[in-house]
């Protein structure tokens, strides 16, 4: 396991780093970006809400960063719960990760665990009407679910629009850019590659890279199902070397991806 990363990373690192002539063939892998409102607005109500598997200080920051913001009302807590209740239906208690802990260190969708699915239903949607059809479809919701989860995103939607507003231009050009420098980095040839060397059985070989606004200092990936979720720190500007680092982030994501579609024969 060791020398698989080793050596997918070592390669994957000088790949993000060049400015490579694209391929004329397609690649079979596809690494999607997109700066998603819809998207966004889900993941921050799910960091004020606290039903995220992120440590509660980064939490707080969302809160902080809302809180300065647009401000807090004072029935919010009452949405909130309402949310985190809806968020989390069936889930049974667990201990909280450590803030170091991402999500899931695995892309497998097979392996996508009830939250995870939950979540790419928000991060796929270009509308909230179709976050909920989503719901629907693939988290069997009905239909008290929905009205119960539409309020809570009606209660806040104002605000947020406010807070989404005054970065939207930085995300959509982060979002341009980004997606160029994934084309540019080869990725998805490289990709390519490494499964068909390890035997890799991916069934889903189209990664969404997921731009998330994100409060200050708050710069660590995600993922859920196939999804990756890459933040944009308030405090950051959008250098080359910061998204040369991002990209970085992704190939080591896809890194977990391949070794857990490999078999266990190979893995030894």
């Amino acid at each position: 396991m060791v020398k698989f990363f080793v050596l997918l990373l070592l390669c994957a690192s000088q790949l993000v780093a060049a400015k490579v002539p694209l391929r004329e063939k397609q690649p079979d892998f596809q690494l999607l970006v997109h700066a998603n409102k819809t998207a966004n607005f889900f993941y921050t109500l799910d960091h004020l809400a606290g039903s995220t598997k992120s440590h509660r200080a980064i939490s707080d920051r969302y809160r902080q960063t809302w809180a300065t913001e647009v401000g807090f009302e004072a029935d919010d807590d009452r949405y909130l719960a309402n949310f985190r209740l809806l968020r989390l239906e069936g889930k049974k208690k667990r201990k909280r990760p450590s803030v170091h802990r991402p999500l899931r260190t695995s892309l497998t969708p097979p392996s996508t665990t009830a939250e995870e699915l939950y979540a790419t239903c928000f991060f796929k949607a270009s509308s909230l009407k179709e976050a909920f059809d989503l719901l629907k479809t693939i988290c069997q919701k009905d239909d008290k679910h929905i009205e119960r989860l539409a309020r809570v995103f009606a209660h806040f939607a104002k605000r947020f629009d406010t807070l989404f507003a005054k970065r939207k231009a930085k995300l959509l050009k982060l979002n341009k850019e980004f997606s160029q420098r994934v084309l540019m980095s080869q990725l998805g040839p490289f990709l390519d590659e490494v499964a068909a060397f390890y035997r890799a059985r991916v069934d889903d070989k189209t990664i969404f890279v997921n731009i998330m606004w994100a409060p200050p200092r708050i710069a660590h990936a995600t993922t859920a199902g196939n999804h990756m979720v890459i933040p944009l720190p308030d405090d950051h500007d959008w250098t080359d070397e910061f998204i040369v680092s991002r990209l970085g982030v992704v190939a080591h994501e896809s890194a977990h991806y391949l070794f857990g579609s490999i078999s266990e024969e190979l893995k030894g």
